[in-house]
């Protein structure tokens, strides 16, 4: 289980196992929220997402609009991170996912790239859509807007 997870101020993902639904138990985050060691502060929020992997097996990622609003230099926020409005937000995957059963290693890529993007957050799971074309569905404006992935390293993204 995967899910917002804020003992402070910032949000981490946080991660937890259970074997019967019932009972769980945290473990280390997926992604933890801090200091990074330019100076900037990142959080995270998000969804987690199942894609197939280059072997053909499901693989869970999670995409990460992140930052607290401060991740890169710039003015134009683009899903939550300020920059020049089509960069921001992140990947994660675990590093073994088909050895690792508890997903403990995660490794984070980005930031992405969000073709008018201007302002857009809060990214939904990933989906494929009619064209079989990876997508996703951001808060943008008073609406939603669909996004679509332009590469299958699900880095660069247009509206």
């Amino acid at each position: 289980l995967m899910q917002q997870w804020g003992p402070n101020a910032l949000t981490s993902i946080g991660h937890s196992v259970s074997r019967d639904l019932l009972r769980w138990r945290r473990i280390k985050n997926a992604l933890s929220a801090g200091n990074t060691t330019n100076g900037t502060q990142e959080c995270y929020d998000g969804s987690v997402s199942f894609v197939t992997g280059k072997d053909g097996m499901p693989v869970p990622m999670l995409m990460i609009d992140g930052g607290c609003g401060k991740f890169s230099g710039g003015n134009i926020s683009c899903m939550e991170s300020l920059g020049n409005g089509s960069t921001g937000g992140v990947t994660a995957w675990p590093e073994h996912p088909h050895t690792d059963p508890l997903l403990l290693r995660w490794k984070r890529a980005g930031p992405m790239v969000f073709l008018g993007c201007n302002m857009a957050s809060g990214p939904s799971p990933i989906f494929e859509g009619a064209h079989g074309k990876h997508e996703l569905i951001a808060i943008y404006g008073e609406a939603e807007g669909r996004f679509e992935a332009t590469d299958d390293t699900l880095k660069h993204w247009r509206l």
